[in-house]
């Protein structure tokens, strides 16, 4: 099974919902790939750096600290993650279950689950999170006290249609967000 999480902004949570996901789930034996894309990318189009211990100073260092098995960093500059995909095929090929915090992914592949964390107190929404909102299997809404989102310009009812699991700082995950990615799983496997 392939599940992507992926976000509105910056530092909303993303990473945190993943690395609950991985504790919460271990018998998944996840692969977890954390991609970011900037203009300040690699000179070479991209580069995958493959985390090698548990650790608390990366993201990807935290997923392997949250019991997965395997944790890449994909770092691409603007426009070139469709260079690195080939890489990240055979990485889920070789993977029996794989998590992926990104976006721009869907860009150039379809995974069976994609959660996208929303903030309702963070103002921005990104261009390229707003381009795949719509394909999101459900949302996890970090509950920070705010009751409406103070973003614009996304159509507002595109999450109001999909299945929503809030969760509260500090915690990232819920039973029920959780039993919906395990059922999500089971159904993959089918």
């Amino acid at each position: 099974m392939l599940l992507v999480v992926g976000g509105h902004a910056r530092k909303i949570g993303k990473t945190a919902v993943v690395t609950e996901l991985i504790a919460h789930l271990p018998e998944m034996r996840w692969t977890a790939i954390k991609i970011t894309q900037h203009d300040s990318g690699p000179a070479t189009g991209y580069s995958i750096f493959e985390e090698p211990q548990p650790n608390q100073e990366s993201d990807t260092g935290r997923y392997l600290l949250a019991g997965a098995v395997r944790a890449c960093l994909i770092e691409a500059g603007d426009g070139q993650l469709g260079a690195a995909v080939p890489r990240v095929r055979n990485i889920l090929q070789t993977s029996e279950h794989a998590i992926i915090e990104s976006n721009g992914i869907l860009e150039f592949i379809r995974p069976n689950l994609y959660l996208v964390v929303l903030d309702f107190a963070a103002r921005d929404f990104k261009p390229r999170s707003a381009e795949y909102v719509d394909r999101a299997n459900a949302f996890v809404v970090i509950d920070r006290g705010v009751a409406r989102p103070s973003w614009t310009g996304v159509p507002g009812a595109v999450w109001r249609t999909k299945p929503r699991f809030v969760v509260k700082p500090p915690a990232f995950s819920s039973p029920e967000l959780v039993d919906f990615v395990k059922t999500r799983a089971l159904g993959a496997l089918e």
